[in-house]
């Protein structure tokens, strides 16, 4: 009689685990849109990160093959995706990003933009600025097209 407790109690404790474990799948891949929209807002959280923590690294596969910078300390025109991962390691190491905020984002276009402000220490300066970054979705993937912190 014991053993069959045991049997009925294990049947049923890999029953709801089971239905645990698809309800989180479920959840998991809503939150996870494969929609370009439910992609757009992942990318954003993620390059947000990647520029507050100053690692081009994080950034490096969101850049597009060709972008435009703009950056504070004269930095403007076009790159090619390995050009750009220096320039921003650079700029990285000279701007220590301390806040970043992108309060504003139009995500309903082909090509999304984001804008907001960030602060950084430069030569243990703290500063302002603008910052705006645009995307563009290719190959079911959002890719950087510009970034401008001016």
């Amino acid at each position: 009689m014991r053993i069959k407790k045991i049997l009925v109690l294990l049947f049923l404790m890999i029953y709801f685990s089971n239905n645990i474990f698809a309800q989180i799948e479920q959840k998991v891949a809503k939150e996870n849109d494969a929609t370009p929209l439910g992609l757009f807002n992942s990318a954003l959280a993620s390059i947000e990160i990647g520029i507050k923590m100053g690692k081009v690294s994080e950034l490096n596969h969101f850049i597009d093959n060709q972008i435009y910078l703009n950056l504070s300390y004269g930095i403007t025109g076009y790159y090619s995706s390995n050009q750009a991962y220096y320039v921003l390691a650079d700029f990285f190491k000279s701007h220590r990003i301390i806040s970043i905020d992108f309060d504003n984002s139009l995500s309903n276009t082909t090509n999304p933009v984001a804008i907001g402000n960030c602060q950084y220490l430069n030569e243990n300066k703290h500063e302002s600025a603008q910052i705006y970054i645009s995307l563009k979705f290719i190959n079911k993937k959002w890719k950087l097209t510009q970034i401008t912190i001016n």
